[in-house]
């Protein structure tokens, strides 16, 4: 396969994947705008405070998806993941691009619930320092062959041990089937 077929591919299937995540982070844009104001606590919760976590999660998500993707594609096609960086870079640039320009017109809008908090200039700047951050030490990781250590999902101990069991719906059925026979044992 042709290293410029490879790149139409792969913009392609990030096309659909960042559709999903347009609207899972407008979603979680609403979501930060009606929770604005006084929580039950007494203080007031602040539209910063969800913008750098709401953003962060999903592009986080956004670029494991993305990362995934591009070195599955890779890995079938037997390519080296740096023939793809180009255009994933810039397909991911515009995506990232795009959402804060979504996050700079919210400035211009009337301020969530009648609290008057809005994002700050410098919070949406810091959001999209940390967005480029991001993207480049993803492709950076992509150009190794592997994933971004801050991307790679977290797992606890009892996660660990769920997967060493085989799995959470293998443990869920075990435990069932204990039961059961428990109850059966105790009722005769």
């Amino acid at each position: 396969m042709e290293p410029a077929q490879a790149r139409d591919e792969v913009e392609r299937l990030l096309e659909e994947l960042l559709e999903r995540h347009t609207l899972r982070q407008r979603a979680g844009h609403g979501r930060a705008r009606a929770d604005v104001g006084p929580s039950l606590f007494g203080g007031m919760r602040s539209f910063d405070h969800y913008t750098y976590d709401y953003v962060r999660r999903a592009a986080d998500d956004c670029l494991r998806d993305a990362s995934m993707v591009l070195l599955e594609y890779a890995h079938e096609r037997e390519l080296e993941p740096t023939v793809l960086i180009a255009a994933a870079r810039d397909r991911l640039a515009r995506h990232f691009a795009e959402v804060m320009d979504y996050l700079r017109d919210d400035l211009n809008q009337p301020p969530a619930h009648e609290y008057g908090m809005r994002p700050t200039r410098e919070a949406l700047a810091e959001v999209g320092r940390s967005l480029d951050e991001r993207l480049a030490a993803a492709m950076t990781a992509i150009g190794r062959g592997r994933l971004d250590g801050r991307l790679e999902p977290k797992r606890n101990t009892f996660g660990r041990l769920l997967e060493a069991a085989g799995g959470g719906h293998r443990v869920a059925m075990v435990v069932v089937a204990v039961l059961l026979i428990w109850l059966l044992l105790a009722g005769l």
